[in-house]
């Protein structure tokens, strides 16, 4: 449980059997952050599994606020009802409330989750390389929509569809792109990119945001970075 990133590391150099964390990042309070480190590591060998997060949703019940009107309430936990057993708000460690209302840790744990990892390998002539992390989905299965965002107006967009196969690489070239040209000094521009679903299932309407990657530009350098 909670290893180290270096352990983890051990056990992926060590290919000898699949290591999965029963747990391994803890969701209490303002956390979660660490995601990302671990799943560099996970992402390069092939034995490793990922792992549990500590907790799905919240443990608390919702009560009565003393003296307010009938049903202003707020989640409560350890010594809200005169009982103290030292265990404080440890319960209240889910990336959901207990309303299944989404806290800021859910989209941090999006996108390092996401199957589609994205790379900027030409940004002059708009290719990107695509990692399809899925083992039985084609990324043509969704929408691909990238804009180019400068000083914070939009600039350019367009929507396509992208072939990448499950569980393979590819190269692709972004129809209609120009890279920004001319930035000036205190200017940036961000090439954004989406993933939204082509029609309507059972987990999502069409349209809805499933993916995404960003890529900052500002004068004198280009580098990728991850989008929270």
């Amino acid at each position: 449980m909670y290893p180290a990133y270096t352990d983890v590391e051990k056990k992926g150099k060590s290919g000898k059997s699949p290591y999965v964390m029963c747990e391994y990042d803890h969701s209490m309070g303002n956390s979660t952050g660490a995601l990302k480190d671990y799943w560099d590591i996970i992402r390069k060998y092939p034995n490793l599994q990922g792992g549990w997060i500590w907790d799905w949703a919240d443990q608390s019940i919702n009560t009565q606020i003393p003296g307010a009107e009938p049903g202003e309430t707020y989640w409560a936990y350890d010594g809200d009802w005169d009982v103290y057993t030292g265990k404080n708000n440890f319960y209240v460690n889910g990336i959901i409330a207990p309303d299944r209302t989404i806290h800021p840790a859910m989209y941090e744990v999006k996108k390092v989750y996401q199957s589609f990892q994205m790379t900027a390998k030409d940004l002059e002539a708009g290719v990107i390389t695509i990692d399809n992390e899925y083992i039985d989905t084609n990324a043509n299965e969704y929408d691909m929509t990238w804009e180019l965002i400068r000083d914070g107006e939009s600039i350019a967009s367009h929507t396509q569809s992208v072939d990448v196969p499950p569980q393979e690489t590819v190269d692709i070239t972004l129809e209609g792109y120009t890279a920004p040209a001319d930035l000036q000094p205190g200017e940036e521009c961000f090439l954004n990119i989406r993933f939204t679903t082509k029609e309507g299932c059972w987990r999502a309407d069409a349209g809805v945001f499933i993916r995404c990657w960003q890529d900052y530009h500002t004068m004198g350098c280009m580098y990728s970075t991850s989008l929270s």
